[in-house]
């Protein structure tokens, strides 16, 4: 999957001191959350360590042909601490998804109490989703997946990536929940309005960041590391962007009828079919976008790449010409793709 494109914000239903309220917020849950993942990371550490310490005596003995009572009292020292573990783990995995749930609640219950006593109840749901839509985009950035233990302080790189693969289902996982929260205040106001453009349009983007935690993210760290890249094409991840893709879809359709020949739609549209591979209704889309803005020569040239692309030269020439006559460079990156069908097709290297 390639990487998600950018909503539109969300952070225009809220005051100025709200957001700001919002961003401290942030930063605190986002404190605690790394807290949490870092004590299991001890504890995970810590065992990892006990059970190698434990391994390596038991091979020692072993080794010299020991059949004493100290080899006896090794083997059942391991097997304890190992079986120790395995139900700590179980124990632990419990109690991280009510510390989880904790951080959650502090976070809403304080930017609650940051909230004029007179707000409307428009306001009120976009507000909490908006915050939850924070949260997750925080939650989103590289920094989150850091370790900050000094064993793993050596390098950058590996410092990122291994945070990473140790974290991300953690990280997944609040998001999943923060944008549960935000797509129920959503549809609790569209139970009370249900032609709201605004409330469509922030659960449209609502949808679309959903999308966005199952894709890979665009730091090239992660774009460049292969068991990463594994990661994200696992079968569920790839059932819930297309769900949640697919979500944002039908939101995107009904915004276009509240608001038809609004362009943003049909760019977001086009967005979620590309990262479908639905290109027929890609390109219905950026024809429509065409029609919108005949002469923006993004709109043009992306068109003419889906086109060629497609093997629709004689469409792609038509909108080579054109786009000649706006921008030059333009027209000569387009029309290297000329070939691009026939090499695929005809296998031509």
């Amino acid at each position: 999957m390639a990487t998600f494109y950018q909503t539109s914000a969300t952070s225009t239903f809220t005051s100025d001191e709200f957001s700001d309220a919002i961003h401290r917020e942030c930063q605190t849950a986002i404190g605690k959350f790394r807290a949490v993942i870092r004590s299991y990371l001890f504890f995970h550490l810590s065992f990892a360590l006990i059970l190698l310490g434990q391994f390596g005596l038991l091979i020692s003995f072993i080794t010299e042909g020991s059949k004493s009572f100290g080899l006896a009292a090794c083997i059942a020292l391991f097997l304890l601490s190992l079986f120790s573990y395995v139900v700590l783990i179980y124990y632990f995995q419990g109690k991280k998804a009510e510390q989880m749930q904790e951080i959650q609640r502090e976070y809403f219950t304080l930017l609650k109490r940051q909230m004029s006593h007179d707000i409307s109840l428009l306001d009120y749901h976009l507000n909490i989703a908006n915050s939850a839509f924070q949260l997750t985009t925080f939650l989103y950035q590289s920094g989150t997946y850091t370790i900050s233990l000094p064993p793993f302080r050596f390098n950058e790189k590996i410092t990122v990536l291994l945070g990473f693969l140790l974290n991300w289902k953690d990280v997944q996982k609040m998001q999943e929940a923060l944008m549960t929260v935000a797509i129920k205040e959503h549809i609790q106001l569209i139970k009370t309005l249900p032609v709201n453009l605004a409330v469509h349009t922030s659960l449209a983007n609502t949808f679309i960041a959903l999308a966005k935690i199952y894709d890979l993210p665009d730091d090239p760290l992660y774009q460049d590391s292969y068991f990463i890249k594994k990661i994200f094409s696992l079968k569920i991840n790839k059932e819930r962007f297309e769900l949640a893709t697919n979500r944002a879809i039908e939101e995107l359709k009904v915004l276009d009828d509240l608001a038809p020949n609004d362009p943003w739609i049909h760019a977001a549209l086009a967005s979620c079919y590309h990262h479908l591979e639905m290109t027929f209704e890609e390109i219905r889309e950026y024809e429509v976008l065409l029609s919108l803005r005949p002469d923006d020569k993004e709109i043009l040239l992306r068109l003419g790449l889906l086109y060629f692309k497609n093997g629709k030269v004689a469409l792609g020439l038509r909108i080579y010409e054109k786009l000649s006559r706006i921008d030059a460079k333009s027209a000569s990156d387009l029309i290297k793709h000329y070939d691009v069908f026939i090499e695929s097709a005809f296998r031509i290297s």
